[in-house]
């Protein structure tokens, strides 16, 4: 039998999703189907993937196998929102941002993620291979949660000593156009602390689930 990388396979498909190709990244995640164990990740990208080419039923039915999958495995995946505003069943009004935080409560506590409760489907879909904004956009996050968003993961980089992405990060909210008062008072929160999470971190915190090398463009 030929040898199957299975690694490679899932880099092409990765690139295929960040080109727009779908139905390459489609085929490449198929072949990991075939070959590798059932993992929620891979059918979360189909689904992704489907999502993408329109097709929600099909893309319903992938992302509703990566969420029990994930269950499974204890991991943070879950689509379940995503699924109902595939099959709109979700109210307008439940997609707005629910912020009701100060900026006291964003120095201080390193485990609230500000109403954005997709963080942890966030960091995997971003650990999958998909940019920030890839990512936000499958989530279905409007421009203000995008940017507290990337705000939590830069604090995680700066508690996980990674300064060089958290900048990244912070940077990319800086060149964000139209920043509510709100997201501006959390970016100053962070610029001015960010070399002083890692002390500030219960010995509890659950981190989110990073890589070292992101494409955040």
């Amino acid at each position: 039998m030929k040898y199957f990388d299975f690694s490679k396979t899932a880099k092409e498909g990765n690139s295929a999703y960040s080109r727009g190709e779908y139905d390459d990244c489609i085929e490449s995640y198929r072949k990991l189907l075939e070959f590798g164990e059932p993992k929620a990740w891979v059918y979360a990208k189909l689904g992704l993937a489907y999502m993408k080419k329109f097709d929600k039923d099909t893309a319903i039915d992938y992302l509703t196998i990566a969420t029990e999958l994930a269950k499974e495995e204890q991991s943070d995946l879950d689509f379940t929102d995503l699924i109902a505003s595939l099959r709109d069943l979700i109210d307008p009004e439940d997609k707005k941002p629910r912020v009701k935080m100060s900026t006291e409560d964003f120095s201080n506590d390193t485990e609230n993620y500000y109403g954005i409760e997709s963080m942890h489907e966030l960091a995997e879909l971003i650990l999958s291979g998909m940019n920030i904004d890839e990512a936000c956009a499958s989530l279905e996050l409007n421009d203000e949660q995008k940017a507290i968003a990337t705000l939590v993961l830069a604090r995680e980089c700066y508690l996980q000593e990674n300064y060089t992405i958290g900048d990244q990060y912070l940077k990319k909210v800086e060149k964000t156009k139209n920043k509510t008062k709100f997201v501006i008072s959390l970016f100053e929160e962070v610029r001015k602390n960010k070399r002083f999470y890692r002390n500030r971190a219960d010995k509890n915190h659950k981190p989110l689930i990073l890589t070292l090398k992101q494409n955040n463009n």
